[in-house]
């Protein structure tokens, strides 16, 4: 019964390692430090190449080979807002720096009203993206 007992603590103990993230998701106030008053290049997951300014007033300048788009950007509960005008697109996400200049986005939720709640759904990584204004530090392929 001890063994049974040892066998289960280990399973939630592991069970709670996995649901917890690779490394800690960036925090409103990096989240900031990072983005504000920058531009960015990055790629999403299917390989489309994108720019996207964020000003520090909270506006948005998106561009990529078949749009151009403008909006806001926000800090909802540490994940990284971006909504454009008029379009049904964007969202929030958890954002998650890999090296210097080096940051990953995790789709989170569709609203800044549903990223206030506690952990909508699980993050699922959709594009990767660095400072214009430094070296790239990413590497080729993404860590999902």
């Amino acid at each position: 019964m001890r063994y049974l007992k040892l066998a289960c603590l280990s399973v939630v103990a592991a069970t709670g390692a996995m649901a917890q993230s690779p490394k800690l998701w960036m925090n409103d106030d990096e989240i900031r430090r990072a983005f504000a008053g920058i531009s960015i290049d990055g790629t999403y997951i299917d390989g489309l190449s994108f720019t996207e300014v964020y000003a520090d007033d909270g506006c948005i300048d998106y561009r990529d080979k078949r749009k151009a788009m403008t909006g806001k950007w926000s800090i909802v509960n540490n994940s990284f807002c971006t909504l454009y005008d008029g379009i049904i697109t964007g969202g929030c996400f958890k954002v998650l720096q890999r090296s210097a200049n080096c940051f990953e986005f995790y789709f989170l939720a569709s609203t800044e009203i549903e990223a206030a709640k506690p952990e909508p759904r699980r993050p699922s990584w959709t594009a990767r993206g660095w400072n214009k204004a430094k070296p790239v530090t990413c590497e080729e392929k993404p860590v999902a």
